[in-house]
């Protein structure tokens, strides 16, 4: 009957939306002795189980031809057609006690539909599905039937496996963020490298040793600056594809931010792993759909998930490499070698990095437990590679004959001293001029050192007779910009800053500062090198030197310019042309609104221009549109930020600035603050609620009401109590729940409950984030000074998320309800107190209990107070000590390094010459380390 069940299941699900996926699944049916049309034999059983008292009314249903059948019968047909149905028969009676009989005859044992195979069984309705052994031919018969149906499938999942790759790949991007940019990165580099160059470190031993597992796992070269690192990382990630080897890469930038975190080399690293690996790409998918929020996690929720518990533990049937560029210039480089060395301690993973520093700079304390082998590249080492560069552009110099070629390539090699941007930027000089007198003269002149090179070049573009402002406009965008403008947010912001038409930007580029400014394959304006930034902000000599102030100021300008014009009128103010449509805003448009704030926060105070233009913005119509913008488009953050940054440049303003200005933009400075806080969620929903909905809720004698509620077009509100905004930023209730624990950082705050909830908010809009789920009553929360963590601490556990996943990393038992909670040694450390006096340290990057001690040991006439529990407690860490409060007792104070008692207080005297003495009544309640000069 089992049969008849799932057919009846089987056309349920079909017919039923929400388990059409589930019975698409099906390939396949076996049915052994399955009554299609019923048995002969049911109504005999019904009238036997009958007499016997057991009546059984499925039974009924068994008839020949029942109505359930039938109406069995007469759906499945429909639904079943893409099923491959094997259906077994008996061949032989079976016994019931008052007769034996074949149950489940032939005709009744099959469908007869075309996609029907039917086979018989040598065996009675019993024994269909029980076999004396391998060898038995009614188990072959059965095991043929299922073997014949996984071949088939194993072909079809042959033939579509590429497809469901190639889909499941697509899910990557929106999972970890990461899309055809590395590729794009290792194009870049690749472009550059000369072809037959690089090849001494490919012939190198130390390398072929590394590349067959004859060194330790990590090979790291180290080298001076512009001496072609980067394109011999390139070099190696080609050589490895040539051997098809499996190879991720990652190329750090200090020109932009994103490629300067560990977050980003992370997720980069598994997203082309998970490409290159079908094992990695299904554990990533796993992982990253149990949790979907990944790439906007910690750099620690990244590693431990998809690499400690995911990656790290797969078995590679290939040697995996990774290429690691420019560790110099990301941000925690000493938390990467880290990391790279734990995975070469756990996994068989060949790692390749380049840096300007070596490896004994860079590794922690400790000797490691994984060997890393160390190169140096010297200034032999990439002759060659020059001397190459050299003659594949040699014909681009003025016509001289052989031994003046020979004679120019060997000048460049010996003054080049190995630093391959100097001779890029030798041969863009050399380029200008058309004779052999002036190439020597070149060379004689040109110096070695990069500084005095980097002056010479800006002595050039001083002599040149047009171009030197947008040459020097160019330069200041390019060094004091927040990130790197595209070429097309440049061309806009330059007809802006210089109040001129301009050319096309490339070529601008080329001709009035191609030396240190170029344009990378995402069309991105970029400095030339590290160092050619660092000597234009210190320079001081030259027209073309950048002062960051007056480079910042200068922006700063820019960018009210443009928003205090036409594009970023309201359809409100601004008066329609003929056409009677808007102007399309350029894409600079971005760049101006969220980086306004922090170019506020590097002019100086004194700037009457600055606070005239500032004021002007403030108070014209178009700072509505800016914030319908920054609410459609950004992070309600920005207007936080803005307003801060506003707020921090008044403090420094001197008494004769214009005190009407002052005035405005003070208000503004809080105004905007309160408006993300208060109307948060209201400008998320509907950004042009700004315009007229908003303004008429604010209190009287703020800017937006003040300056924008005049209009007849607005709303009325009227008995508003509060003519300016009170002290009360936000009221936060719930009925539903009770609230026991409260901890805040500079970005979020968050309430425990006794629900074992824990509510996050975020600080600066007071707007709910997420919510935890401790598992029982908060007692105590901490969160991270440095990483995006939080502790939760209840009575018999402690918890540490992540919260930008909004998942928990640790989970930690505890014996005794924790009374304090301190993060240390920059939140790779937590301590806690507990009831049962012992100092608990836990590690956050093992999630292991490091040390465990019990303060109450060895201190005389504390033995008789051992039942009493401590009521309160406090740790400094900076002073390495632990306050703890016993009920009517001193305070005892412990230092944490020592291990030992540090000294007593009693609320009336103070610290207590003889710690050994009895307690007094203390009779504290709450403990607060104050250091003097604090308030």
């Amino acid at each position: 009957m089992g049969g008849l069940v799932i057919k009846r299941a089987y056309i349920l699900a079909k017919q039923q939306e929400d388990y059409v996926p589930l019975a698409d699944r099906v390939e396949a049916m076996f049915f052994l002795a399955t009554p299609h049309r019923g048995s002969d034999l049911a109504p005999v059983f019904s009238k036997l189980l009958n007499l016997s008292g057991g009546a059984r009314p499925f039974v009924t249903d068994l008839h020949r031809d029942s109505l359930a059948i039938q109406s069995i019968n007469d759906e499945f047909p429909h639904c079943c057609q893409d099923l491959r149905l094997f259906s077994f028969y008996e061949t032989l009676p079976t016994g019931y006690g008052v007769g034996t009989s074949i149950i489940v005859g032939r005709d009744l044992a099959t469908l007869g539909y075309v996609n029907e195979r039917s086979e018989y069984l040598n065996a009675n309705h019993r024994e269909v599905c029980k076999y004396a052994s391998q060898d038995d031919p009614n188990y072959r018969t059965v095991r043929n039937a299922l073997a014949s149906v996984t071949h088939v499938l194993r072909s079809r999942l042959a033939l579509t496996k590429q497809e469901i790759s190639n889909d499941q790949r697509r899910l990557l991007n929106p999972f970890l963020g990461v899309s055809d940019a590395p590729e794009d990165d290792f194009m870049s580099v690749d472009s550059l490298r000369t072809s037959g160059s690089c090849e001494w470190l490919i012939e190198k031993t130390s390398f072929q040793q590394w590349l067959h597992h004859a060194t330790p796992p990590i090979y790291w070269i180290s080298a001076k600056p512009a001496t072609g690192k980067t394109i011999l990382s390139g070099k190696v990630i080609s050589h490895l594809r040539g051997r098809h080897e499996n190879c991720s890469f990652y190329f750090f930038h200090h020109g932009n931010k994103e490629k300067t975190s560990i977050t980003s080399f992370l997720l980069s690293i598994a997203w082309q792993m998970a490409h290159l690996n079908k094992e990695v790409l299904d554990t990533v998918l796993q992982i990253c759909e149990k949790d979907d929020h990944l790439n906007k996690a910690d750099h620690r929720t990244v590693w431990r998930k998809l690499f400690l518990e995911g990656i790290l533990k797969l078995h590679f049937d290939h040697t995996q490499y990774w290429v690691v560029d420019a560790l110099d210039e990301c941000k925690t480089e000493l938390e990467v070698v880290s990391l790279l060395t734990k995975v070469a301690e756990v996994c068989s993973i060949r790692i390749l990095v380049t840096s300007r520093n070596t490896y004994d700079s860079c590794r922690r304390v400790g000797l490691p437990k994984v060997q890393v082998a160390s190169e140096r590249i010297e200034e032999e080492d990439s002759r060659s590679d020059i001397a190459l560069y050299i003659e594949a552009n040699v014909d681009e110099l003025p016509s001289v004959g052989g031994k003046g070629r020979q004679h120019i390539v060997r000048q460049i090699l010996e003054k080049s001293v190995g630093c391959f941007l100097w001779v890029s930027l030798v041969f863009q000089e050399l380029r200008k001029v058309h004779t052999s007198t002036d190439v020597q003269k070149v060379l004689d002149e040109v110096p070695t050192d990069m500084n005095a090179l980097y002056a010479r070049i800006l002595d050039s573009m001083s002599t040149a007779a047009h171009g030197k402002s947008l040459a020097k406009a160019i330069l200041t965008w390019t060094v004091c910009s927040t990130r790197p403008l595209k070429t097309s947010e440049l061309y806009d912001a330059l007809r802006l800053d210089l109040k001129d038409s301009i050319g096309s930007i490339e070529g601008s580029i080329g001709s009035s500062c191609g030396q240190l400014v170029y344009v990378d394959a995402q069309f991105h304006v970029q400095m030339i090198h590290l160092t050619a930034r660092d000597f234009l902000r210190n320079s001081t000599y030259s027209e073309f030197a950048v002062d960051e102030k007056d480079g910042h100021r200068r922006l700063l300008m820019t960018c009210l310019q443009y928003l205090n014009g036409d594009e970023m009128k309201g359809a409100r103010n601004r008066k329609l042309s003929a056409s009677d449509t808007l102007q399309e805003r350029s894409s600079f448009v971005s760049y101006a609104s969220n980086s306004l704030f922090e170019h506020i926060a590097q002019v100086p105070s004194t700037d009457d221009d600055v606070i005239f233009t500032l004021a002007s913005f403030f108070g014209s119509p178009n700072v509505f549109s800016w914030v319908e913008y920054i609410a459609t488009h950004s992070d309600l953050n920005r207007l936080v930020q803005t307003g801060k940054a506003i707020g921090k440049f008044l403090r420094g303003c001197s008494p004769e600035a214009p005190k009407k200005d002052i005035a405005l933009l003070n208000s503004w400075a809080t105004d905007l603050v309160r408006l993300a806080i208060k109307f948060g969620r209201n400008l998320a929903a509907c950004p042009s609620s700004i315009f007229s909905l908003i303004p008429p809720f604010c209190p009287p004698s703020t800017a937006p009401r003040k300056q924008f509620c005049i209009s007849a077009c607005t709303i009325t509100v009227s008995g508003l109590r509060a003519e300016t905004w009170d002290d009360c930023i936000s009221t936060i209730i719930n009925m539903r729940e009770r609230y026991s624990s409260l901890a805040s950082s500079e970005t979020l705050f968050a309430i425990g409950t006794f629900s074992g909830k824990v509510i996050l908010y975020e600080q600066t809009t007071c707007q709910e984030v997420g919510i935890l789920q401790h598992g029982e009553p908060v007692r105590l929360l901490k969160l991270g000074d440095v990483a995006n963590i939080l502790v939760s601490a209840g009575s018999r556990k402690i918890r540490i998320w992540d919260l930008a996943s909004k998942i928990y990393i640790w989970d930690f038992d505890t014996p005794q309800q924790c009374i304090s909670l301190s993060l240390t040694d920059r939140d790779q450390l937590l301590l806690g107190c507990s009831k049962d006096h012992h100092l608990r340290i836990w590690s956050m990057n093992t999630g292991c209990l490091t040390e465990d001690v019990d303060w109450t040991q060895g201190l005389e006439g504390m033995t008789k107070q051992l039942h009493r529990r401590p009521i309160a407690a406090a740790f400094s860490a900076d002073a390495d000590l632990l306050a703890v409060i016993y009920k009517g007792q001193d305070i005892l104070l412990w230092h944490l390094e020592s291990d030992c008692l540090y000294d007593t207080f009693s609320r009336e005297s103070g610290a207590i010459a003889n710690p050994g003495r009895p307690y007094g009544s203390a009779g504290a309640r709450c403990l607060v380390f104050l250091w003097r000069g604090q308030r």
